[in-house]
């Protein structure tokens, strides 16, 4: 979408609609993400030990380490997810609003001109005599 400097918008919606297919993989990237770091991190967790001294004091900062990169990988999962869906909703609210004035537009050239055959001059005229 892009705003005119005499406030007037305009939009592409089959622009909008290809940038959501790009956009709906994104989502499933960082799920998959999350799912790598999960299969990955198994190998390592039992690096520190489980029962020792060492194990004590730095299982407690690995395991915090390990949460937070899960948390991450979710908010980024849910953040894409948002950001399609809105897009989406988005490019709904933009073809309704052309499907609605196109209907208006029609409407006003009925009432104005009395519909087809009643002096309606057609597309393309100027509707000047």
């Amino acid at each position: 979408m892009s705003s005119g400097s005499d406030g007037t918008f305009e939009a592409s919606p089959a622009a909008i609609r290809r940038a959501i297919q790009s956009m709906e993989a994104l989502p499933a990237l960082a799920k998959s993400m999350r799912e790598r770091f999960v299969t990955r991190e198994r190998d390592f967790t039992d690096w520190p030990g489980w029962t020792d001294d060492y194990a004590r004091q730095t299982r407690p900062g690995y395991e915090e380490n390990n949460q937070y990169c899960l948390d991450v990988a979710d908010g980024l999962t849910l953040a894409l997810t948002g950001l399609v869906d809105a897009t989406r909703a988005n490019l709904q609210e933009i073809e309704d609003t052309q499907r609605q004035s196109t209907e208006s537009i029609e409407e006003f050239r009925r009432k104005t001109w009395g519909g087809p055959g009643d002096g309606d001059p057609g597309p393309g005229s100027t509707g000047k005599h």
